[in-house]
């Protein structure tokens, strides 16, 4: 990991993740695999917005460190939106993947709207609709683990999933939830 000391108010100083890094958090899990551990240490916020047929469980579960554990959301309509923001001080610099490792079930509405945005100490930084590691569109996905988000244009702090839509399946919304199971800020 780079060290870049910045001049500024308060005189603070700022760890910057290179894109080219492997992540030390993820290497001290064992790992050294993508963005395992980007968001270690950080903290999340969630929110939600006249969803139908909903539900959330365990949304710190994105920000552990371990590519096994997830945050389950399910809706058939609404909107919902989870926040992960690095520890004080990381930042990841423009050149870096933002996104994160999901499983988006076959059945979500090819109408839902995923983004993925990127803020910086809380400001708006880029937003966009993501494809998939593999090159697929997250609005007709595969239910299979992958990669979705993009490589950002500016650095940033903070990386959000949104979904504006939801499943077709009401019968077996509960069973198949959209699981994120890491946040990126790096891959």
């Amino acid at each position: 990991m780079d060290k870049t000391t910045r001049v500024g108010i308060g005189l603070l100083a700022l760890a910057t993740v290179s894109a080219c890094d492997n992540n030390p958090r993820s290497e001290a899990l064992g790992g050294g695999e993508p963005c395992v551990g980007s968001f270690l240490d950080g903290s999340y916020s969630a929110s939600a917005n006249a969803c139908t047929i909903c539900g959330s469980a365990d949304p710190e579960r994105t920000i552990d460190g371990s590519r096994s554990s997830y945050g389950s959301r399910y809706q058939t309509s609404g909107t919902y939106s989870l926040r992960a923001v690095a520890p004080s001080g990381v930042i990841f610099p423009a050149g870096n993947f933002a996104g994160a490792l999901m499983r988006i079930p076959v059945g979500y509405s090819p109408g839902t709207t995923w983004t993925i945005s990127t803020y910086l100490g809380g400001v708006p930084q880029e937003s966009r609709s993501p494809a998939n590691a593999s090159g697929g569109d997250p609005a007709n996905p595969t239910g299979e683990d992958d990669y979705y988000g993009f490589t950002a244009r500016s650095s940033f702090d903070s990386v959000e999933v949104s979904m504006a839509g939801g499943t077709t399946d009401t019968v077996n919304i509960s069973n198949t939830p959209v699981r994120i199971y890491e946040f990126c800020g790096q891959r």
